[in-house]
Order: structure tokens, then sequence, then C-alpha cells
């Protein structure tokens, strides 16, 4: 993470791929990389099939809203909508999910 805030998002993508090399079965290598390609907007092709193996590892409202808004960003506005759907499900009474959600329903793209 430290590499990422310097700016270091080469040695940062580097880290956290090789932290999901050596272990495929935790979360941090993987949102880690989801946070490159969201907060850094780092180009990550392969950026939804982490976002679905980190909710899939540790489902939370949190992985689904990550996985939501790395669907949104490559075009795939219902699967963004079904990962909202299941973050609401998952806490369904976090205000902060709902809105969430509901700003996706909203949003006329």
């Amino acid at each position: 993470r430290l590499q990422a805030e310097l700016g270091q998002l080469e040695a940062a993508e580097a880290s956290y791929r090789q932290a999901v090399r050596i272990a495929p079965d935790q979360v941090p290598g993987y949102a880690g990389l989801i946070e490159l390609a969201l907060h850094y907007q780092r180009p990550m092709p392969d950026a939804t099939v982490l976002a679905e193996k980190a909710a899939n590892l540790a489902p939370s409202a949190q992985a689904y809203l990550r996985l939501s808004a790395v669907r949104d960003r490559q075009g795939d506005r219902p699967g963004a909508i079904a990962a909202a759907k299941r973050a609401v499900e998952l806490e369904p009474r976090d205000m902060r999910v709902h809105a969430a959600y509901d700003q996706l329903l909203s949003d006329p793209r």
C-alpha cells in the first residue's frame, strides 16, 4: 500500500500480484489490486476476475461494492447492479450500502 501512496504503482501492482501468487486463498492481494484499479485508475483488464475472487473468498458488503464499482467502470451495468444488490442483502441495515445501490439504480446511463 505504501508503494501506491508514494506513486510507485507498477511496484505496488507487482507486490500485490506476488501476494496473490503466494497466497491465492487470502483477500489482501486481491483487495490491493482492486484498489489500484479503482482508486488510482490503473488499467487492469483482470480487475473483474480479481474482484469476483475476493468477494467469493470473503463475502462482505464492502467486497461486493468493490465488485460493483469494477463492473460499472468496465461497462457491465447489469453486473454492477447485481453486485450492489448482493451488498445490500449482506448488510441490509447499512445506509451507505443502500446509498451506493440506489445511486446505481438512479444513474440514467
